[in-house]
């Protein structure tokens, strides 16, 4: 169950079996110059049945909504012991846990892939942060996201064995279209 079935670039989807990988799945899908919409920050090991099941966002879905929003059909091995294939009422699935149905294959919408720059800030404070990202979210649309505060900062400095800089910052890690970035003088940070 751990099959990519077919990745069409014309109608950009692509039909897998649920024990794909996220990463897996989205090494085939560049060399087509195609990306996933979304997937989740566990992608190396999280795996799209799974995922679908846990009804998730995650990177990408700050623009592109979450894992519900890109399915388009799933095949469902039902209580009855049927396999049958949904592509109205999928919320009696996305989200679900396996609980109603156990996904033997999602068809997912994928996606040109984009031309993404990392961009990192940190900043003193919570409110600082919240300044300045009301104004990035609404003008620039991130592709994605991520915040740490200090007290995750310094845990995963530890967990790693790293040291540096003793101050407590509230760091964020956004992605970026590299279009976006053309007018990123614009962005005020602080």
């Amino acid at each position: 169950m751990n099959k990519i079935l077919n990745l069409d670039e014309e109608t950009q989807t692509a039909i897998v079996e649920p024990g794909v990988v996220w990463s897996t799945l989205e090494r085939k899908l560049s060399r087509k110059g195609l990306a996933l919409k979304c997937y989740p920050s566990s992608a190396p090991a999280a795996t799209v049945g799974g995922w679908i099941a846990y009804g998730g966002s995650g990177i990408g879905s700050f623009c592109n909504g979450s894992i519900g929003d890109q399915v388009i059909e799933l095949e469902v091995v039902t209580s009855d012991v049927v396999i049958r294939t949904y592509s109205e009422d999928l919320d009696l699935f996305i989200g679900c846990e396996g609980i109603t149905g156990l996904i033997s294959s999602a068809t997912i919408k994928v996606e040109k892939k984009r031309d993404l720059v990392p961009v990192l800030a940190s900043f003193e404070d919570q409110d600082d942060f919240c300044s300045a990202m009301h104004p990035i979210s609404e003008n620039y649309s991130p592709y994605a996201v991520s915040f740490k505060t200090p007290a995750l900062n310094r845990m995963t400095k530890e967990a790693m064995g790293t040291s540096g800089d003793d101050k407590e910052r509230y760091t964020i890690l956004m992605a970026f279209e590299k279009r976006v970035l053309a007018v990123a003088d614009r962005i005020d940070l602080v």
